[in-house]
């Protein structure tokens, strides 16, 4: 079922290509404006805190938009940037949690985390590991809560909620998902982030996560159903057809198809 997950991504993206293009030249912007600008310019001290935390919370913020925006690239929906623009703004509840989010992860593993792994103390070092491994797992589920909160349709933190127990419902799954969100950020290092970049990483999160919610309302309507039975050609079948019938060879040379 990757192999479609990969697909459905991959073209998903190819035929919003400006618009994802534009999305990852803002997250390039953020990037290089908050973090690599004070190194260069030697910004130190109190105002750097404050700055890198500024920082966290405007790309925490921006990526909530782009989650959105990818969200309904996922369900076939199709708008431009003025799409991404009405996210950026009526998504503003959901964001600013991500901001959150994105601080009290972001302290953990710059602050918490290293001061008990580096720790002279073996309990205290082990206690680090364990710190670890929740900033892992919370981590996991700050990458689910943004399609969660708006697929699930519940408040903040019932959202919270079920995005915990949906990585650890489908652990090896939510694994394999941030494994190749890494590939896609590792290819896009290639192409300095331009393509296929952040915001395609972040539209595979939304593709995976849609489709495996068909489980549950599988689950649902066949209650006894062992989950090894979940007949997943006919759950993604309405999926495959409107993505229809794309090669590479097609992409490039439509009139050939």
């Amino acid at each position: 079922m990757f192999s479609f997950f990969i697909k459905k991504t991959f073209f998903d993206m190819w035929d919003n290509l400006l618009a994802m293009f534009l999305l990852n030249v803002g997250f390039v912007f953020l990037v290089c404006g908050f973090f690599i600008l004070p190194a260069m310019t030697g910004i130190t001290g109190t105002f750097l805190i404050f700055y890198v935390a500024a920082g966290v919370v405007v790309i925490a913020y921006y990526t909530g938009g782009v989650f959105r925006f990818t969200l309904d690239l996922s369900d076939n929906k199709r708008g431009g940037l003025v799409l991404f623009f009405k996210h950026l703004i009526g998504s503003w509840k959901q964001n600013l949690v991500s901001c959150v989010l994105a601080l009290v992860l972001a302290a953990a593993a710059l602050v918490a985390i290293p001061s008990y792994l580096l720790a002279d103390s073996m309990v205290l070092v082990i206690i680090g590991g364990i710190m670890f491994w929740a900033w892992f797992t919370a981590f996991l589920a700050s990458l689910f809560f943004p399609p969660a909160s708006v697929r699930l349709k519940k408040k903040v933190f019932s959202c919270l909620r079920d995005s915990f127990s949906f990585v650890f419902d489908n652990l090896a799954f939510c694994l394999a998902v941030f494994f190749f969100f890494l590939i896609t950020l590792a290819v896009s290092a290639l192409l300095f982030f331009m393509l296929p970049g952040p915001a395609t990483a972040l539209l595979w999160i939304n593709v995976c996560f849609k489709i495996r919610l068909y489980k549950y309302e599988y689950l649902r309507t066949h209650p006894g159903t062992a989950k090894r039975d979940i007949p997943w050609d006919e759950l993604i079948a309405e999926d495959r057809n409107m993505l229809g019938k794309r090669t590479l060879r097609g992409m490039i040379f439509p009139w050939r198809e």
